[in-house]
């Protein structure tokens, strides 16, 4: 009887275009914490880019430039999760998206059609900011502050091949921006996809835990010096399992609406031990460690934000904006704090930048 209450009392308000809707499933008027609206993963994208300039901005230093304060370390530190809070999003949301236009009766001819399609209109949306950035940044940076390709891709290569591969977004580590190497890992996840949402949709938890197995053996397993991709595979299926079992999910509903105080402890505690983990290596399990804690820290993030962010009104709204336009921030920032020399210097050695971090927001806010 509690159930069939629980299926009265659930409606379904959306858009069918889901990147401008907020997609949410309602049970007795309070918006589910497991569902997540375009905004809440533009939030979470927004958390994510202030993550990763934390990352760029305090640990990712130069010699010359004097070391910050332990607790903007710590920031920095911890804003490696970036990584996964991103991919987590790219999972979730591709997900959404493609469970609305597969249907469940399209045939394997138009399904396959229809994916080609899908995945065109992914890569188009990428390759349009990447290659703006790209024929806008470059040149400027190798005409006017002395980084010319052959001091990134070598002196005895084929620079036009390596440019070629690099405008492609294949280039990884050995791209003109190094921190570029994100467009390769998520250009190969974008062709995995429908493998992975068929695998996960059809093995359930099973698939679940065999990423998690590829992600601890990623070093082992590393075909092609692909490495990167066993690694951080985990937390974009976590998005897609998310977002294929959510409904499952709301069934905790109930028990998590008695227990939010609980749930905001547990998920600062682990927040905290990620933290100490990833510093001090602390814990025993070696296997799920540093980088590898990161598919499930971002989960615990994402609890954190429909918690706690979604009764914030104006800091939501704002870290929504900064997740639709992280994409920016994430394309151009490291020519500013890295390769413009003048900016760079500006930004890590003026006392005015670097009291209380304010040069990490002075670099968003530029970007």
């Amino acid at each position: 009887q509690r159930e069939t209450n629980l299926a009265q009392n659930m409606r379904y308000s959306y858009n069918n275009n889901w990147s401008n809707s907020v997609f949410c499933i309602m049970t007795n008027g309070t918006i589910n914490i497991f569902t997540l609206s375009k905004q809440d993963t533009n939030v979470m994208k927004g958390i994510a880019i202030i993550a990763m300039l934390c990352h760029h901005v305090y640990t990712c230093l130069p010699d010359w430039i004097e070391p910050y304060p332990m607790f903007l370390t710590l920031l920095g530190v911890l804003g490696k999760v970036c990584v996964a809070m991103f991919l987590f999003c790219s999972g979730y949301g591709l997900t959404i998206q493609y469970e609305k236009i597969i249907g469940e009766t399209l045939s394997t001819k138009s399904r396959f059609r229809t994916t080609i399609l899908f995945l065109l209109k992914r890569f188009m949306k990428f390759y349009s900011a990447y290659w703006f950035v790209f024929l806008l940044f470059v040149p400027i940076t190798v005409l006017f502050f002395d980084r010319p390709l052959s001091a990134v891709y070598g002196e005895n290569v084929n620079i036009w091949k390596e440019l070629f591969l690099d405008v492609l977004g294949v280039q990884g580590f050995r791209s003109y921006n190094i921190t570029w190497w994100f467009n390769r890992l998520i250009i190969v996840l974008y062709l995995l996809f429908p493998l992975l949402f068929v695998a996960i949709k059809k093995t359930k938890w099973v698939g679940l835990l065999c990423c998690l197995a590829l992600m601890r053996f990623a070093g082992k397993l590393d075909i092609l010096n692909y490495y990167s991709i066993l690694l951080w595979q985990f937390p974009f299926v976590l998005g897609i399992g998310w977002a294929i079992y959510q409904e499952k999910l709301i069934k905790c509903s109930d028990w998590v609406n008695r227990h939010v105080a609980l749930a905001i402890v547990i998920a600062l505690v682990l927040l905290v031990i990620g933290v100490l983990q990833s510093l001090y290596n602390i814990m025993p399990f070696g296997n799920i460690t540093g980088v590898r804690f990161d598919g499930i820290l971002s989960v615990i993030i994402v609890l954190c934000i429909v918690i706690i962010l979604r009764k914030l009104k104006y800091i939501y709204t704002i870290l929504s904006f900064l997740g639709l336009h992280s994409i920016n921030v994430y394309m151009i920032h490291t020519f500013l704090n890295g390769y413009w020399v003048g900016v760079h210097k500006l930004l890590h050695t003026s006392e005015i930048c670097r009291m209380g971090g304010v040069n990490m927001w002075i670099l968003l806010l530029a970007c």
